[in-house]
């Protein structure tokens, strides 16, 4: 029916027990109908009531005082009378379900379906469709995506657009419009119609299908036989093969849960089983009433959308600015010009950019798609340059993206009628989101550069993590300890970090600090005029955020950073540090004694609060927690220490342990409440986060060994299905878990040879950090370095062409085995004839990659030594190499040496860097082949570090020899024992989730 009628409809839904007079209810649902001042009336229900006019059954007395009412009141029955049965038991079939309507809505058309899904009861699953079948759905298949994707390959608008002028603001968005125009008209013309597939069940099995049909074979057979005798028999045959029926169902959803639960435990513990277990599976929802802070309810959708964007959308009171505030306001709106000024986007720093994007990703409002974005930047790269190089050097955030549409997302666990528990996303352009991540690398590069991270921040920063964050908490705990002073870690907490940015302090902070001004104009321009918008069916609504960072930005962290790096610089009591992983900010206040301790905890607070005004930041007092770690001072652990905050109300709270970073730091240091806290909330696979904060190298507490044991004990009998009496090594053996404490001191052996960079100890290796190729902590390249190697990809053909040209050629191969790996590089002119060779015998090479790496090194030295005057092509069949040398994100010693070469060569004459297709016939590399085969057994002695893959597959080795030498010391006699000695090659049977996935 149209959209009048369906608004002015009146639904009534009706229930008569079997048992009970059919008159009260029909005589209720009289003055309904009466009451009604639509013509449009729909009434549903199960009245059991029996008549021909919907069912092929005998009429019965409640079935023809029904049809009579019915008749009376101009109600047609919509129900369809050769239908299965809408009520069926083991012993009876009936039509007990109804449906009728006035004509005025019969007219408009339906349709009244009774579906044999399972519904595990008596009742089957009824639709009824009233009006005409909706127009089928658009979308873009895939099909269609690659015929839109042609379309704008192929189109000339960008050939005549690449060459234009941008030289303001206004050009540039009306370019973009041009775009979008083009864009969406073609993307409309290739929408394909899409009918939603018949909703399946995934272990619904082809054999329950034909059980089913049987099934359905012998209910007909019963229902049409009329001899009481045969009725009986083929009733108990029916019953028995339903029986069997529902039983298999129960079988093959039970074992499709229990093989998708594990297979998605293995690849991660916190999947969908888990998200289904804990309610976390995200759902759609309509946006129920709210309550308003005047203690009313809205009553539409649309109410509760612009009552969420009122409370959650943050924006700038200019009324609440202290002197301070002006000053810093007026700052950010004065001109600002450097004369120095940031270099053009280059090509191959869009293409790292598109590569970190991921692929699902929700797509803004203009419907372009990560992938979509990928192929149109192949197509088209120097359109999408210009635009990027336009935004740069106009210092222009264009318009169009800074509009994005707004989700929210309910909060488990929280009231759904209260609007703080709701969670704005903002999902904007993806075209945009490129020019952003195209910003954030150029000011995180500005930051590092010019020494402006602060040392103690570890969130969002290179070469820095969570676990290091924690590592040097402790340590400085346990200086205090050491020390016997008692100290204080205050965690604090902000309402809405990320939303609560101020704009005008960002932008002072970059001014101070001599951003150049073009890149301050782009990061000024994203931060203004900002729009969201939320739109449904009734309607749209929008708002203007003029505070925080917009939820999912990829600026958000470094603009949250920036705010809380004056904290981190805050002058503090002596002794007093200060520390955070994005906005977890934690402060240590030690103090010789409890009284010096409040008095010295009450300043740090008041200096803390100073700075959150100064920043319009508002501390949480709720969800800030403190705990006293006493460091064994006798009488300190009793003593009660009140701390409140400047203008709270309440005190601090007091805790006996504290979680930060997911590790549970207690007073005593123990960190027992840790171990307790993975005993009841984590298994196995993040049972080894943070191992080398609080599973010590050296001596390990026998209680806590006994609960991490327990811990894995547990995971592994509910994994096995074994007998609870089964000895742990033989669980482990079976499932190869290795045992929990040898895996904690390979990962702690791990993170003190990579992260603390310290020579380490385990089993029979022995690393020292200078042996290990360790990516460069504070090596930061400019996001536009790739530019500065960029290299080609030829075909055979091209290879067998290009050698002829004037000038040098040299070619680069590396050979490796098990048992020996080599190097190599061949000299040749265009005659073709060799000028020089070198081969290198490499020791300790651990993969083909690494001897490609030494070859590509010496062929570079090579030409940095004799200094050649003509030009230089160097050619590898390595492609790895090659795109480790373009990935700004790659600061492995070896990468940079090169780019160092390649630098220091190009002051010199020019030097290309080519990829040639390996055993193909060209010659040079064919020869550089032979001759890297060669110098595995003639050649000069040379050396890689190590990579820190092959480092760790080494350490994991060593575990299995310890595990080894372990099983066959303490369990030989063991009855497993005899089946398997050696775990470093367990046989077939003994797979780790396979056999349980495929069963």
């Amino acid at each position: 029916m149209d959209h009048t009628r369906r608004a002015f409809s009146v639904f009534s839904e009706i229930y008569a027990p079997p048992y009970s007079p059919l008159e009260s209810v029909l005589e209720e649902l009289e003055r309904a109908l009466l009451s009604s001042t639509s013509p449009h009336v729909i009434v549903a229900g199960d009245v059991n009531s029996k008549h021909r006019l919907w069912g092929p059954v005998e009429s019965d007395e409640r079935g023809l005082i029904l049809a009579q009412f019915a008749l009376a009141h101009r109600l047609l029955p919509l129900n369809d009378v050769e239908s299965l049965p809408t009520y069926e038991t083991p012993y009876t079939a009936s039509w007990l379900d109804l449906s009728f309507a006035t004509p005025s809505v019969v007219s408009t058309g339906y349709s009244w379906t009774v579906h044999d899904d399972t519904t595990y009861s008596e009742h089957r699953l009824v639709e009824v469709r009233i009006g005409l079948p909706p127009e089928p759905g658009k979308r873009l298949t895939r099909y269609a995506q690659r015929e839109l994707l042609r379309a704008l390959q192929d189109h000339r608008w960008f050939g005549r657009a690449s060459g234009a002028s941008l030289g303001s603001p206004d050009a540039l968005d009306a370019m973009l419009a041009s775009l979008y125009n083009l864009f969406d008209r073609l993307y409309r013309r290739n929408l394909r119609p899409h009918r939603a597939r018949p909703h399946s069940k995934p272990w619904f099995t082809p054999d329950l299908a034909i059980e089913r049909s049987a099934v359905a074979a012998k209910r007909r057979r019963f229902q049409r036989a009329r001899d009481p005798a045969m009725r009986n028999f083929y009733r108990a045959e029916y019953t028995a093969a339903l029986s069997t029926y529902r039983s298999s169902i129960k079988t093959s959803r039970d074992q499709h849960i229990r093989g998708y639960a594990l297979s998605c435990v293995q690849r991660s513990l916190f999947a969908a089983p888990f998200k289904a277990a804990s309610g976390r599976l995200h759902q759609y929802r309509c946006l129920p009433s709210l309550l308003a802070p005047d203690s009313t309810c809205t009553t539409t959708h649309l109410e509760s959308a612009a009552l969420l964007l009122r409370t959650q959308i943050a924006v700038d009171d200019p009324a609440t600015d202290t002197q301070a505030h002006t000053v810093t306001r007026a700052l950010a709106t004065l001109s600002y010009t450097t004369a120095l000024q940031d270099v053009p986007f280059y090509h191959e720093e869009v293409v790292d950019v598109l590569r970190r994007t991921p692929n699902n990703s929700t797509p803004g409002r203009d419907n372009i798609t990560p992938l979509l974005m990928k192929s149109l930047y192949r197509y088209h790269p120097a359109f999408f340059l210009m635009i990027f190089n336009a935004a740069l050097s106009l210092g222009y955030f264009p318009r169009c993206w800074r509009k994005a549409r707004v989700t929210f997302i309910h909060k488990p666990g929280r009231p759904p009628e209260r609007t703080s528990s709701y969670r704005p996303i903002c999902v904007s352009s993806i075209f945009g989101k490129t020019l952003e991540r195209l910003l954030n690398g150029r000011l995180q590069y500005f930051l590092h550069a010019n020494g402006h991270i602060h040392p103690r921040q570890y969130g969002f920063t290179r070469g820095r993590s969570s676990v290091m964050a924690l590592h040097d908490l402790k340590e400085q705990l346990l200086r205090f300890r050491n020390n016997c002073t008692p100290a204080i870690s205050i965690s604090l907490d902000f309402h809405g970090a990320f939303d609560s940015v101020w704009h005008p302090y960002v932008l002072r902070y970059f001014r101070e600090r001599l951003l150049h001004s073009k890149l301050y104009h782009l990061l000024r321009t994203f931060l203004e005029g900002r729009t969201v918008f939320l739109r449904s069916h009734a309607g749209q609504v929008e708002a203007s955020p003029s505070l925080g960072s917009p939820q999912g930005s990829p600026l958000s962290p470094l603009l949250w950073n920036v705010v809380i790096d004056d904290l981190l610089s805050l002058r503090m009591p002596r002794g007093a540090p200060v520390q955070a992983y994005a906005d977890d900010t934690v402060i240590l206040v030690p103090a010789v004694t409890t009284a010096a301790l409040s008095e010295l905890a009450l300043e740090v607070l008041r200096r803390v609060q100073v700075w959150a005004d100064s920043v319009k930041v508002k501390l949480n007092p709720d969800k800030t927690f403190c705990v006293l770690f006493h460091a064994g001072v006798r009488g300190a652990a009793r003593t009660c220490i009140t701390l409140r905050p400047p203008g709270a109300q309440a005190a601090l709270a007091f805790k006996e342990s504290i979680r930060i970073l997911g590790v549970v730091f207690d007073a005593r240091l123990s960190l027992f409440k840790h171990a307790d806290y993975l005993r009841d909330k984590v298994v196995l696979p993040a049972l080894t986060y943070a191992s080398p904060i609080w599973w010590s190298e050296s001596r390990v507490d026998c209680r806590l060994y006994a609960r991490m044991v327990s811990i894995q004990r547990i995971v592994l009998l509910a994994l096995t299905g074994a007998f609870r009496t089964t000895n742990t090594a033989a669980l482990q053996v079976s499932m190869q878990a290795a045992p929990i404490d040898l895996e904690l001191e390979r990962l702690n052996a791990e993170f003190r040879l990579f992260a603390l960079r310290r020579h380490v100890a385990f089993g029979s290796l022995r690393y020292r950090p200078e042996w290990v190729a360790l990516p460069h902590k504070a090596a930061v390249p400019h996001p536009s370095l790739p530019a500065l190697a960029p290299f080609r990809r030829l075909s055979c053909r091209a290879a067998c062409n290009v050698c002829r040209a004037p000038g040098i050629h040299i070619y680069t191969d590396g050979s490796y085995t098990n048992l020996s790996a080599g190097a190599a590089y061949v000299v040749l002119d265009p005659n073709p004839s060799i000028i020089r060779v070198g081969r290198y015998r490499l020791l300790h090479a651990t993969s083909a990659y690494a001897a490609e790496v030494v070859a590509f090194m010496e062929a570079l030295r090579h030409v940095l030594e004799v200094r050649y005057t003509s030009r230089v092509a160097i050619y590898t069949d390595c492609l790895s190499v090659l795109q480790a040398i373009t990935s700004p994100q790659n600061v492995e010693p070896h990468v940079m040496e090169i780019r160092q070469l390649l630098n220091n060569i190009r002051r010199r004459p020019p030097i290309h860097l080519c990829h040639v297709p390996g055993h193909s016939g060209v010659f040079g590399n064919e020869v550089a082949d032979h001759l890297s085969q060669r110098a595995t057994r003639v050649g000069l002695l040379g050396r890689l570090p190590s990579p820190f893959r092959a480092v760790r597959r080494q350490f994991r080795q060593e575990l299995l020899a310890l595990w080894t030498d372990r099983w066959r010391a303490d369990f030989r006699r063991t009855e497993l024992y005899r089946w398997v000695q050696d775990l470093r090659d367990l046989p077939s049977i003994f797979l780790r989730l396979n056999p349980l996935l495929r069963s």
